[in-house]
């Protein structure tokens, strides 16, 4: 006697699709936001920012971003930090072109040296410690591709800090913009006495 089995519940091509279909990946998976690169690039001038520090700190508080008013003195910090990193990657790049003339040097020499004899008793380099020397030079060169690219890391980073810091600072106001809280009074049209200046409305201007 056959066995009954109940019919599969019905589903339709949509749900079927979708359930197949790779969930998307979380929103907080992804990496932060960056500026598009067809968006126009914002001019910062740094070299004014940090020959004149206290300018912005006061235009900072004067138009009422006080957080941001240390921002121009920590900008004077990471270009100094930025010259002593542009100074040691220049180092070792020197030391680094050297290292590496000195190794094709002795590479070459070592081509061109005489055939060595198999009954020759000298020790494994074969050409008085050149060998050892390349070695050293190869180690060193090592050394030297490492520390480099950690500095050059280090100055992007810094490069970074510096923009955002810079993009923070609000626009300088304006010679003609009048600051701090208390009112000044330039100039009186003609034919307004002082007291009818408070109470002046729309139709008055």
């Amino acid at each position: 006697m056959a066995r009954y089995s109940p019919p599969c519940p019905f589903v339709c091509l949509f749900c079927h699709l979708r359930s197949l279909r790779p969930e998307p990946p979380s929103l907080r998976q992804t990496r932060p936001y960056t500026r598009p690169s067809i968006a126009p690039k914002p001019i910062l001038d740094i070299k004014h920012i940090r020959n004149n520090p206290g300018l912005y700190a006061q235009n900072c508080i004067d138009r009422n971003y006080a957080p941001q008013s240390t921002n121009a003195w920590k900008i004077l910090e990471l270009v100094q930090e930025r010259a002593r990193l542009k100074n040691a990657v220049k180092s070792l790049r020197e030391r680094g072109n050297v290292v590496r003339r000195r190794i094709e040097e002795l590479q070459l020499a070592g081509r061109a040296g005489p055939p060595r004899d198999d009954n020759d008793d000298d020790d494994d380099d074969g050409d008085g410690g050149g060998g050892a020397a390349l070695r050293a030079l190869q180690s060193e060169a090592k050394e030297l591709k490492a520390t480099l690219g950690a500095s050059a890391e280090g100055e992007r980073r810094v490069e970074e800090q510096i923009e955002e810091l810079a993009l923070a600072l609000p626009n300088l106001s304006s010679a003609h913009t009048p600051s701090g809280s208390v009112p000044e009074v330039l100039e009186v049209v003609p034919g307004r006495s002082g007291a009818c200046l408070g109470l002046a409305g729309h139709m008055w201007i």
